[in-house]
């Protein structure tokens, strides 16, 4: 994942916030604007062909799903976010706010640091705690084998994007950090099967 951090770091530094790169005979643009990457998602419905190589670990949701898949979600999807449902979340992303800033706050004057782990973490028990309701404090007890799980599947992912050659499925499944990737998978799903299973039982999603 270090190759995917120095190619953002790269676009953020530059003055258009954008850069090119070759991944074999494909062309990439990198770009760090908002706004930028605003106009260009809006400007297709098709996902391209390089968001199929997260598909072991999301799978064909509404995010990375055809057309023909994630637009009728959207519609179904976005009433959801209305803010009479959004504000009774506030409490939550107060709280976890606090806990992240207090934990960046401690590391102010050692020099330069690394925050991702930080904000992985505070992203994952946010969701955990919102969609599932799931208490973040039972959520860090719970597993820290599934956060490691979820980031290690992250770094092979990112690590596959930038070479070419393993686009092919038929190679990549080959190679033992396949079988790595999906270990930590199955982590993951397992995990989220066991939270999921009791509102499977009551129909709906504990208060």
């Amino acid at each position: 994942m270090t190759t995917s951090f120095q190619m953002a770091s790269q676009a953020y530094k530059r003055k258009q916030k954008a850069i090119t790169i070759w991944l074999g005979p494909k062309l990439f643009v990198v770009m760090s604007d908002v706004d930028q990457v605003n106009t260009v998602l809006r400007s297709a419905l098709d996902k391209h062909f390089i968001y199929k190589l997260i598909k072991p670990l999301i799978g064909n949701g509404s995010i990375f799903a055809p057309v023909h898949i994630w637009h009728p979600r959207r519609k179904i999807l976005i009433p959801s976010f209305a803010p009479r449902y959004v504000n009774n979340f506030v409490s939550v992303f107060e709280t976890q706010s606090k806990t992240i800033a207090d934990q960046l706050e401690s590391k102010i004057g050692r020099g330069n640091f690394g925050c991702f782990d930080n904000l992985f973490s505070y992203a994952l028990i946010t969701v955990c705690e919102t969609v599932f309701g799931v208490n973040s404090d039972a959520q860090r007890k719970l597993d820290r084998t599934f956060f490691n799980a979820f980031s290690e599947c992250l770094k092979y992912l990112a690590d596959r994007m930038v070479r070419p050659w393993l686009h092919i499925d038929a190679i990549y499944e080959l190679l033992p950090m396949y079988a790595r990737q999906t270990n930590y998978a199955n982590i993951v799903y397992r995990y989220i099967d066991n939270v999921w299973a009791p509102y499977d039982k009551q129909g709906n999603r504990p208060e």
